[in-house]
């Protein structure tokens, strides 16, 4: 990992583990609202292991006491490509990638279609339930992108947590995980 925001972030090192943590300069103190966020760069290991992320967070209500706080955690685990997943031909249907995933406050979907139609994108929760709708209409063949801005169909801000980006055209159906952190 590299560490892209000094100021703000810093990283920590436990044995095999490493840690990206925030500086007392990135906690956002004595402020109402508003989401804090640290950057860094990740490189995957060269072996093909999962790498798992897990991610946490503290929203204190600043009257001096744990009442009314909130611990907030998300757990990610990446599976490595490998030489039996080739990667999708220009004219194949698919649901290429989220960026960045862990993603705040927003994050791209692009995918890609093997032929004009109908086309229908939108993210669900864990339990099924639709957050959000990106894409619904006509669209022609090739490469396409939609950003999810984190925001519910009602526009009030998703939870943290791991959510599902289903693309859907012609009876044909790919779904992505990606992270939501906050």
């Amino acid at each position: 990992m590299t560490i892209t925001d000094a100021v703000n972030t810093q990283l920590s090192v436990d044995g095999d583990d490493l840690y990206v943590k925030h500086t007392s300069t990135g906690t956002q103190n004595n402020t109402l609202d508003g989401p804090v966020s640290w950057s860094f760069d990740w490189t995957a290991p060269a072996d093909p292991s999962d790498v798992t992320f897990y991610a946490m967070g503290n929203a204190a209500n600043g009257n001096n006491s744990n009442s009314g706080d909130y611990i907030y955690s998300a757990t990610f685990t990446t599976t490595p490509a490998t030489a039996l997943d080739p990667a999708p031909r220009p004219t194949d249907f698919a649901l290429l990638d989220v960026v960045p995933n862990p993603f705040n406050p927003s994050a791209e979907i692009r995918y890609q279609l093997a032929q004009s139609g109908e086309v229908n994108l939108a993210v669900y929760d864990m339990a099924g339930r639709q957050v959000a709708r990106l894409v619904q209409g006509v669209q022609g063949a090739g490469r396409h992108s939609a950003r999810w801005n984190g925001l519910t169909a009602s526009g009030s801000p998703a939870a943290t947590g791991v959510y599902l980006a289903r693309l859907e055209q012609h009876g044909r159906v790919q779904v992505q995980r990606m992270l939501l952190v906050k």
